[in-house]
């Protein structure tokens, strides 16, 4: 370490900073998130002015990150030895240093909060992180992990808390649930490959966001209009990402979208109220190709009237197209459940403006795949049910091991259904 000044209140490690284009902090919050932004301070650059740093309670972890800026917070509450997995001292933690993490934070435009929620510090500071970002004028968005099914009750109930209090203090919140990260997986994986998953998830999400805005396209949208997509908080988000490559690599890119695990948990059943889309494809994409995305995308996403969308150019992609959808749902509007529409329908609709290509269209492999099913058929979220609690939604949690038995089994597991 350079310098000790995460024991002085209100000092952190700084780095240059630039002052001229888009502002960007990206804070991780808690043994989980630092982790993550560890990682994400090697590989990401080049889009904005990024910076990075790492908010926690525990002072020996704050000395084994390589990231420059750090912050210690609740001296007083956990004298630097972290929460032992109780998320009001979390929060206690840092409510005392909100000063403090003003400091940190500085003046960006965007923030993004990661964080592991179900433990201590992330569970309880994430909040209070993206209250003061909020409180500076900035746009937040956080990515939470979720724990494992096989962690317990206890911090499955932390990890609902937590997950809710951030809805209401960020503009966007991804949860990214651990168990579907491996969903489809071999079985022989690791906390450390769903560890991987979620920081890779994380990555794409946000030079996705960087890209609509820095780099130059067919089509650019601006900070502003950005901001304007998120008009309501504590709404659901869904997110995903798919990739095609090679002939009808649009088509291809929706499928694979169509298969993201992200947008197959019973969070992300809703349509979208607000949608934030980015294109990026080679020097060949079209507006042709651009139309057919945009049309697929509102079709089964929504978005309506209240969409931001870019499509980017960059000569490295050559003949792969890469569509990643960011969208949120008001709080007040009507909650209309996203089917997904049977083969043949699909097919008409990745096929929009394109008939010629209709009969010639080519399924595409695994190998064109980022994300694959292990089910077979296609299922799709039942109609008649309003939300994720149906009737019991303004009532108290039926709890039993930690799962609301008022919510269906095949939503509160993920349980795919099979069409006949």
């Amino acid at each position: 370490m350079n310098n000790d000044n995460f024991n002085i209140p209100n000092k952190m490690f700084s780095g240059s900073s630039e002052e001229n284009g888009l502002r960007v902090q990206i804070i991780g919050v808690g043994g989980a998130g630092s982790n993550i932004v560890d990682c994400l301070s090697l590989e990401i650059s080049g889009l904005g002015n990024c910076k990075f740093s790492i908010v926690n309670t525990d002072r020996a972890a704050l000395e084994n990150s390589p990231t420059d800026n750090k912050c210690l917070i609740g001296r007083n509450v956990t004298r630097g030895l972290g929460t032992g997995g109780e998320a009001e001292l979390g929060h206690n933690a840092a409510d005392q240093d909100r000063d403090t993490l003003r400091n940190i934070i500085g003046n960006p435009d965007i923030v993004f909060v990661i964080s592991g929620l179900g433990g201590g510090t992330g569970t309880g500071a994430a909040p209070v992180v993206a209250e003061v970002a909020s409180s500076m004028d900035a746009l937040v968005i956080s990515y939470v992990t979720l724990p494992f099914t096989f962690e317990g009750a206890r911090k499955k109930n932390l990890a609902d808390e937590g997950l809710m209090k951030l809805r209401k203090a960020s503009d966007a919140v991804i949860p990214l649930p651990n168990d579907v990260l491996l969903q489809g997986d071999d079985g022989d994986s690791s906390v450390l490959k769903a560890f991987a998953q979620a920081k890779d998830w994380i990555r794409t999400g946000i030079e996705a966001i960087l890209s609509l805005i820095c780099k130059t396209g067919i089509c650019n949208i601006d900070y502003s209009t950005l901001r304007n997509a998120f008009v309501e908080r504590g709404g659901k988000t869904l997110f995903g990402v798919g990739i095609g490559s090679g002939e009808d690599a649009a088509t291809k890119a929706l499928e694979n979208l169509t298969l993201c695990p992200m947008l197959r948990t019973p969070v992300n059943s809703l349509k979208a109220d607000n949608l934030i889309v980015n294109i990026t494809g080679g020097p060949n994409l079209g507006m042709g190709e651009v139309t057919q995305i945009m049309n697929f995308l509102h079709s089964e996403f929504g978005g309506g009237e209240n969409t931001a969308m870019g499509a980017v150019i960059d000569e490295n992609q050559g003949d792969t197209i890469e569509v990643f959808i960011l969208g949120t749902t008001n709080l007040n509007s009507s909650r209309r459940l996203r089917k997904i529409p049977e083969a043949s329908q699909r097919e008409e609709l990745l096929n929009f403006d394109q008939p010629d290509k209709t009969s010639k269209t080519k399924r595409s492999t695994k190998r064109d795949l980022v994300h694959s099913s292990t089910t077979q058929g296609e299922f799709e979220f039942l109609d008649d049910i309003d939300e994720s609690r149906g009737f019991f939604d303004k009532t108290e949690k039926n709890l039993f091991n930690g799962e609301d038995l008022d919510v269906p089994t095949y939503l509160r597991r993920g349980i795919k259904i099979l069409l006949k």
